[in-house]
């Protein structure tokens, strides 16, 4: 998959820091799901996927299509959630307490500690990405990507 555009970066960097300066105890829910549409668009457009798979894989459906694939890893890399094929949990947990909302701060943690070694030794970044979101799944069904 081709890196992300460095436009579509800091326009998801520009977001994310406006809403850090609105919130201190983390984002609401609101402003967080405009966070994840900008992502999902960004990531849509890079890699083509059409809504309906992505439908379906909110809906649990994991099918085997190497777009989505890499659609999932997009959305991780743009949330700083992995890098390449490596989960960056450690930078990640550091964010998590003015970037994720109270609501869903236990779950996320939850999330992360159940798959923190998944990827070790994985080359392929859009099998690295599918595979940690089954897992962060396994730990927790509502988990809210993608």
């Amino acid at each position: 998959m081709q890196s992300i555009s460095r436009k579509y970066l800091l326009v998801l960097s520009s977001v994310v820091v406006v809403s850090l300066i609105n919130s201190i105890n983390g984002l609401e829910l609101a402003e967080f799901q405009k966070t994840l549409k900008i992502v999902h668009d960004t990531c849509r457009t890079v890699t083509k996927v059409p809504e309906e798979k992505i439908q379906q894989l909110k809906n649990d459906n994991f099918i085997e299509d190497q777009d989505i694939k890499c659609y999932v890893h997009c959305a991780m890399e743009m949330l700083h959630i992995m890098e390449g094929v490596v989960g960056q949990f450690h930078v990640a947990e550091k964010h998590t307490d003015y970037i994720i909302p109270n609501e869903l701060f236990e779950s996320t943690i939850k999330a992360f500690g159940h798959c923190e070694n998944l990827t070790n030794g994985m080359t392929d970044t859009c099998e690295a990405g599918y595979a940690m979101l089954k897992c962060f799944r396994e730990g927790n069904k509502d988990f809210w990507l993608p």
